[in-house]
């Protein structure tokens, strides 16, 4: 368990071992204390923190709860790996090393971390659940690789997702990954008829700046309320082999049109009990002709 709420200077250097604590303010029986029980990081009023080894590894639960923490910073500049829960409720801090592509990340491990805005954009990375939930400034472009787990950025400041699959599996959007992200203007994929994309229950509700949606073009499954409310949406694209659940566009009031690659039989059989409640009238334009939704 890493020390909580121990009360040190603003600068605090570790690299996990007891022999590691270094320009920390404190009496020589604080400094005891702290030697023996460290397991993490000491925390609490720390404000910034240097890890002083080569290594590029945050441990699970490392920074859980430090809610003073500004800054996290390296040697090498870079994460490889973050365990779960490391950053989980340091919602005062704002930058950190570059996530390196095909880093390790665990669950929830920057979740709630409400002022994170990093200057270095994250390489390619596998998105686990409620990772970046909560991370209401993050304002970034993040090109994911791989599954994007469940709340995964719920309630964030994300504005854009390039998003591919990791080439061994269909790429799926889990329940409501992208909830609530209302700065979210753009999702674009490279997915493929081998590796489609998947999006399940919830994944884009209520993401109200969603202006394009383009998985290019392969997407295989719809689910429930998948993109409810998302108001910003006027128009989507979608090959000819497709399962939509009939409320999957729910509120988005101003879908007019859909770009099917399948014939108007095909669109018949997939869209004929509508996309969702409050969907004007939607012309589905087909590789042969039109069928119109809501007529």
């Amino acid at each position: 368990m890493p020390v909580k709420n121990y009360k040190v200077s603003s600068v605090t250097t570790y690299n996990g071992s007891e022999e590691a604590i270094e320009q920390l303010e404190a009496t020589t029986a604080e400094l005891e204390e702290v030697k023996e029980t460290l397991t993490g990081v000491v925390t609490g009023t720390a404000q910034y923190v240097l890890n002083q080894d080569d290594h590029s590894t945050v441990r699970d639960g490392a920074f859980d709860g430090c809610i003073n923490l500004l800054e996290y910073s390296n040697k090498t500049g870079v994460l490889k790996t973050i365990g779960e829960n490391a950053f989980r409720n340091c919602s005062s801090l704002i930058n950190i090393p570059r996530i390196d592509s095909g880093a390790s990340i665990g669950a929830n491990a920057f979740q709630n971390c409400s002022k994170l805005n990093p200057t270095r954009t994250p390489g390619s990375i596998t998105v686990p659940s409620h990772c970046f939930e909560g991370c209401t400034s993050l304002g970034i472009t993040i090109s994911t690789k791989g599954d994007i787990g469940e709340y995964a950025f719920r309630n964030s400041g994300i504005i854009r997702v390039d998003a591919s699959p990791d080439g061994t599996n269909v790429l799926s959007i889990y329940p409501y990954a992208f909830e609530g992200c209302t700065q979210l203007q753009r999702v674009i994929g490279t997915t493929t008829k081998t590796y489609p994309m998947r999006i399940f229950d919830g994944a884009f509700k209520n993401c109200t700046s969603l202006s394009i949606f383009a998985p290019m073009y392969y997407v295989d499954y719809i689910g429930d309320n998948a993109f409810q409310n998302c108001t910003g949406l006027t128009g989507v694209l979608f090959k000819e082999s497709i399962a939509i659940s009939p409320n999957a566009f729910n509120g988005c009031t101003n879908l007019a049109g859909i770009t099917y690659q399948g014939t108007v039989e095909q669109a018949k059989e997939i869209f004929h009990n509508g996309i969702g409640i409050g969907v004007p009238t939607t012309v589905v334009n087909c590789s042969d002709g039109q069928y119109t939704i809501g007529s």
